[in-house]
C-alpha cells in the first residue's frame, strides 16, 4: 500500500495524516498527541469502504502505534482479516 504524502486538514492544525487505499478500503493515518504541546506521540489509523459499507477505527481497540509503518503494517492485516472472515 503506497501512502500519500503528509497532509493536513489547515495551516493550523498540529497534527497531519497520510491517505493511501488497499482492497477497496480507504485508510487514513494520524498523528495524534497533546494538542497543547503540539507534540507527536502516537500514531492511529481509520479505515472506510463503501463497497463494504464498513469504517473503523484503531482508537476503538484502544490501539495507537510508534510509527507510521506500525500502523501501516496493522492496517492491511486488519483489512485482509476482515475480507477473511466476511467473503
Amino acid at each position: 500500500m503506497k501512502l500519500s504524502n503528509r497532509q493536513s486538514a489547515s495551516v493550523w492544525d498540529a497534527y497531519g495524516f497520510w491517505s493511501g487505499r488497499y482492497k477497496n478500503f480507504t485508510i487514513r493515518i494520524v498523528e495524534g498527541g497533546d494538542g497543547w504541546k503540539r507534540t507527536i506521540e502516537y500514531y492511529w489509523v481509520s479505515f472506510q469502504s463503501k463497497k463494504y459499507e464498513k469504517g473503523h477505527n484503531s482508537l476503538w481497540e484502544d490501539k495507537k502505534f510508534n510509527s507510521i509503518e506500525d500502523a501501516k503494517e496493522f492496517a492491511i492485516q486488519w483489512v485482509d482479516n476482515f475480507l477473511k472472515e466476511n467473503q
